[in-house]
């Protein structure tokens, strides 16, 4: 199993990723890539990333950094895309919120929540 999977969901066009255990920097990097560069397609499609089975404790700013920087060449320019990162934990909180800061609004506009249903309710998928 790798560290964080994913599928589209084949209704909604959605991104259904899913964490597991201690994510460190490659990890982080290596969804980021695979999403936007093997994803092409959908490009404006919306992702939910479910973090409640995951920390993110090794995850450094510096990663964070390039994973947003990451997604903003790969798109190369505005999108609708957006990102609900769900998490269980403090920590887990911080280092995604400071994800969502780092991020580009006109690129990604990513948002973090406790909560699978209220991620699901701003992505319209309830």
């Amino acid at each position: 199993m790798a560290p964080i999977e994913y599928e589209v969901d084949p209704k909604t066009g959605v991104i259904l990723s899913r964490g597991f255990g201690a994510l460190g920097d490659e990890d982080v990097l290596r969804h980021v890539a695979r999403v936007w560069n093997e994803l092409q397609t959908t490009r404006d499609a919306d992702e939910l990333l479910d973090l409640r089975e995951a920390t993110l404790d090794g995850v450094s700013r510096a990663a964070l950094g390039r994973a947003a920087d990451l997604a903003r060449r790969v798109a190369g320019g505005p999108t609708r895309a957006r990102l609900a990162i769900v998490v269980a934990t403090d920590v887990t909180y911080g280092v995604a919120r400071m994800y969502e800061l780092m991020s580009d609004e006109s690129v990604l506009s990513v948002r973090v929540f406790r909560s699978l249903e209220e991620a699901r309710g701003w992505l319209g998928l309830d």
